[in-house]
């Protein structure tokens, strides 16, 4: 398990890099530069996303909530033997832009109510509230991100048939 809310991953397949981009696009329901669905046709694909060229920005589909989705970008590139797609998988700008506000805020008042106890010599155990807080939302935000990016790292090494290089 990574520790951080990032990932990069190589594929490996044998697949040639049009039957590779056929395979993303059978999987990927397009959108357009506001997130609605291009087409109803595209409603039963596990994934959502643009394709452009050789590049690809995608997210998974799910029936429930999970701001943690990885935000999968990836790169197809072929030489003449087999076909490589690199992956990046991090979280959604936003997300990242919430949670460190958040967390700052958080860690603030951690500190703060630490250094008073400190100053006192006086032991509270309501201080560990606002650390119990930045540790529940550390553990929320890695475990939905990693059980999430198992998932589409599956996914990816089935729908190409490849292997994980890295």
């Amino acid at each position: 398990m990574k520790y951080l809310p990032f990932d990069s991953i190589t594929y490996r397949t044998k697949l040639k890099e049009e039957e590779v981009k056929k395979r993303l696009a059978d999987n990927i329901a397009l959108v357009n530069f506001l997130g609605f669905r291009i087409s109803d046709a595209d409603y039963a694909k596990p994934y959502k996303g643009t394709i452009e060229g050789n590049s690809f920005t995608i997210r998974r589909r799910i029936q429930y909530r999970n701001s943690f989705v990885p935000r999968i970008h990836g790169v197809i590139e072929s030489d003449f033997v087999e076909t490589v797609i690199r992956v990046k998988m991090r979280l959604s700008i936003y997300v990242m832009i919430f949670m460190t506000f958040w967390c700052s805020v958080v860690a603030i008042a951690a500190l703060g109510v630490s250094i008073v106890g400190f100053a006192k010599h006086s032991f509270d155990p309501v201080a560990f509230i606002p650390w119990g807080m930045l540790l529940a939302a550390y553990l929320m935000t890695i475990l939905g991100f990693n059980r999430e990016k198992k998932i589409a790292k599956a996914d990816w090494q089935r729908i190409f048939e490849a292997e994980i290089v890295n």
